[in-house]
């Protein structure tokens, strides 16, 4: 007598996230994305090789399919995959706190940017610093480099017209009160 094995319940769940997610992914679409070989792919989903045998991921790579296919850390466990939700949850937070840190390191920057003892001088050094950076960036290309030189600039001209008008308004309304206040 025969018996058939049972798919893994992790099989069924990498399936069914896979042809839920949007934009729908083909196997080979999300195995390109990890990266695996599509045939490997299909055997996990499946919860069996091309020779019948059951056959699952490693804990490290169902959690980046995991992370892939937002399935949670709390998903693997209920398919008892708790060794692999073990390691998402502690690369969602090492996520998390690069995320906070990211966040933090922002507010200290818009913090000093935003400094009203700031001089000429230094508003000048920090925006040629910026462009440095930009034109040192390895990872970039010339023409990004180029746009976003011109994105960069044109932005701080938008604002520096925008804090003139409003500079303006504010003078205007300090002089009439002045003028009042005389009288």
């Amino acid at each position: 007598m025969e018996t058939k094995l049972e798919r893994p319940l992790e099989a069924k769940l990498i399936e069914d996230r896979r042809r839920e997610a949007i934009p729908p992914m083909s196997p080979e679409v999300a195995a390109r994305a990890i990266p695996i070989s599509g045939k490997r792919w299909r055997e996990i989903e499946k919860g069996f090789d091309a020779a019948g045998r059951p056959t699952r991921a490693r804990p490290a790579l169902l959690a980046k399919i995991a992370k892939l296919l937002n399935i949670t850390p709390e998903d693997l466990d209920r398919v008892d995959r708790a060794d692999a939700a073990r390691i998402h949850r502690a690369t969602l937070q090492q996520e998390e706190a690069a995320l906070q840190q990211e966040r933090e390191e922002e507010r200290e920057a818009a913090s000093s940017a935003g400094d009203a003892d700031a001089t000429p001088a230094e508003v000048q050094q920090a925006i040629e610093q910026a462009l440095q950076e930009i034109d040192e960036n390895p990872i970039l290309t010339a023409r990004e480099k180029a746009e976003l030189r011109t994105t960069f600039l044109q932005t701080i001209h938008s604002d520096v017209a925008v804090r003139r008008q409003q500079f303006a308004l504010i003078l205007r309304a300090t002089i009439r009160e002045v003028g009042t206040d005389q009288n």
